[in-house]
């Protein structure tokens, strides 16, 4: 949607409602960054965008709803976290593709193993930085388009983009909490700075990969 566009939404009574608003500039960059063709040029008027993504979006708003609550007292660095993290789900959302399988030439192949393995040394630096990129970020710096990142990792690394970030948030979570202090770190605080908002499927998933919970993690003794 153009900036200064007019526009009516209708809310039924007794009906509350949240809204979230990027700036269009912010949009357009990520968006360009995972789909340069499709998204190179703005918008003069509303958008419709139909790609299949409806349960994914409901499946978002739905943690944001369930995240809401946690920022109520959040700290200006967690709610700017918060919002980047919105953004680039809404933006990956909306250019979403399926990724068709696909026999790739030899040449094709090389460049997708360059690819992967510049994405991953990226995602590696970011975090020496304690920086968690974005799939908009990776795209940008290695310079390739979001379906070609996805043919790199499911090819070399067999997950997709996003599932090799979260295994690595992950991961990172732990070696936190193993070198922390119980009486003065929590898990909720170490979860959030590595950019997991939903704090019920954040445990689920630790415990899937790592056979216990983070609160044993950060309560044993290494």
């Amino acid at each position: 949607m153009p900036e200064c566009a007019e526009y009516d939404i209708y809310v039924p009574e007794g009906i509350q409602t949240s809204y979230i608003g990027f700036h269009i500039d912010e949009f357009l960059q990520g968006a360009r960054a995972l789909d340069p063709v499709q998204w190179e040029r703005g918008f003069t008027s509303l958008q419709s965008i139909h790609n299949g993504q409806q349960p994914a979006l409901r499946s978002a708003i739905t943690e944001w709803l369930q995240s809401t609550q946690m920022f109520t007292a959040a700290t200006p660095a967690q709610s700017e976290q918060f919002k980047r993290q919105l953004l680039q789900q809404v933006v990956h959302i909306a250019t979403a593709k399926s990724v068709d399988p696909a026999d790739l030439s030899l040449a094709e192949r090389i460049q997708a193993f360059h690819t992967c393995r510049k994405a991953r040394n990226y995602i590696e630096e970011c975090f020496g930085l304690d920086i968690i990129p974005s799939i908009s970020d990776i795209c940008t710096v290695v310079g390739v388009s979001e379906r070609s990142l996805q043919y790199a990792f499911r090819s070399y690394v067999n997950m997709s983009p996003l599932a090799y970030l979260r295994s690595c948030r992950l991961s990172r979570v732990r070696s936190a909490l193993r070198a922390s202090d119980a009486s003065s770190t929590t898990v909720t605080a170490v979860a959030m700075h590595f950019g997991f908002l939903h704090l019920g499927r954040f445990a689920r998933d630790y415990k899937q990969v790592f056979g216990e919970l983070p609160s044993l993690t950060l309560e044993s003794e290494f």
